[in-house]
């Protein structure tokens, strides 16, 4: 029955966002209090707390086959005002069926050596070398690159930073990067403050230039449909393949998620608003949703961030598909993979060559399992396989190149 004190500051830009809900240990009487200082983490010791902003994406940072979880954020209130912005790296450390999130890096690519506010992530492709480049844009409406030379399958290593790689925008920008019109080529997609997502055709060169093509990509608008209302949109874009093609679910200022269906090859008209309030989620204003499949269960799990610094965690319905986007390496074939493992095989499909390819399976150890010859389209079967990671060479001439996919 004896009371304790539990503190916290609410003046916003004024204190501490962080480690801030202090709680002292009333180690007398109610009458005659006498409040010991026990720890300033009361409760969100056990919670993913980035201050201000929580943006997540997913990716295969170690190239183990497991999805990891990326979080950056506004910033963290510091000294004079000033915010320090940082990407916050959770390694998956379970399985392919049962995922654990373990913190890894405190300051991923050193990013609060920057002077940036409210970095955002978009994972891809984006010079079409098979393996996976970050995107990062920011509160100041600029768009920057950092390119992975790992190759396909590796551990990521990322070069320096490349600036402004298109001209900066209004403020506030989160990049995309996906082949939306399945060219093999993967297209740069930018929303900002104003809800909307403009589209930029990359060149497809080693060093891709973009050039600005569509300014409301989709008719793409997330400020929210209220007479008087001056809640910016600040679109947050995440696109996923399901078995209607590309989809997309946007986060935005108002903290609803918005649901497009119809945006596979569609840049030039207006995707499908299938539900402006998704599964009637608030998980607080500014929201930021990051989609994958991590548990292999071929449905959409959800993770949403939110200005105040914390992340949800949903499960859904919305089947998902694990489409490797179109490869195209050296103008030599293209390909995609979608590995389905609930029916327990991976649908090749090779495009830009009519000869045939050899595949060839392999186990981590490199021992080899199987070997065939296939062109164009073909079912691969992974009934067989037991739990664990193996690797998949698609080799044609005096090329090949790897894949790594999941059995279990």
């Amino acid at each position: 029955g004896i009371k304790d004190l539990v503190a916290s500051p609410n003046n916003r830009n004024a204190s501490e966002n962080i480690n801030c809900v202090w709680f002292y240990k009333n180690m007398n009487t109610n009458e005659v209090p006498d409040f010991q200082f026990q720890k300033e983490t009361l409760l969100v010791e056990e919670m993913v707390d980035m201050g201000e902003g929580a943006n997540p994406a997913f990716a295969d940072y170690n190239g183990d086959g497991l999805i990891d979880l990326f979080i950056s954020n506004y910033g963290f209130y510091g000294p004079g005002g000033n915010y320090e912005t940082r990407i916050y790296l959770y390694e998956n450390t379970g399985t392919a069926t049962q995922p654990e999130f373990t913190l890894a890096d405190e300051d991923y690519l050193s990013m609060s050596l920057f002077d940036f506010n409210d970095v955002t992530m978009g994972f891809g492709d984006i010079d079409n070398d098979g393996d996976t480049d970050l995107a990062i844009g920011n509160e100041a409406g600029e768009v920057h690159l950092f390119k992975n030379s790992a190759g396909a399958g590796n551990p990521f290593n990322f070069g320096g930073i490349i600036a402004n790689i298109v001209d900066p925008m209004v403020t506030y920008t989160t990049p995309a990067i996906i082949d939306i019109d399945e060219d093999g080529i993967s297209e740069l997609m930018v929303a900002e403050k104003r809800g909307n997502i403009h589209y930029f055709e990359s060149d497809g060169a080693v060093n891709p230039t973009f050039t600005f093509i569509e300014l409301q990509t989709g008719g793409v608008d997330t400020r929210p449909d209220v007479v008087g209302s001056t809640t910016d949109g600040l679109c947050y874009p995440a696109f996923f393949g399901s078995s209607g093609g590309v989809q997309l679910i946007t986060g935005a200022g108002d903290g609803y998620l918005h649901y497009y269906t119809d945006v596979e090859n569609n840049l030039n008209g207006n995707f499908n608003l299938e539900n402006e309030t998704l599964g009637n989620i608030y998980a607080g204003t500014k929201t930021r949703p990051a989609v994958a499949d991590i548990n292999n269960d071929n449905l959409l799990e959800l993770v949403v961030g939110n200005e105040r610094g914390g992340i949800h965690f949903y499960s859904t319905d919305i089947p998902i598909e694990d489409i490797t986007p179109v490869t195209n390496l050296n103008n030599d074939f293209s390909y995609a993979i979608n590995n389905n493992l609930l029916d327990n095989e991976i649908f090749i499909q090779i495009f830009n060559i009519k000869e045939t390819i050899e595949l060839n399976l392999y186990a981590v150890d490199g021992k080899l399992l199987s070997k065939s010859t296939q062109n164009g389209s073909f079912i691969f079967p992974t009934g067989h396989l037991s739990n664990g990671m193996y690797l998949l060479e698609l080799k044609h001439e005096n090329k090949s190149y790897i894949e790594k996919i999941i059995g279990f």
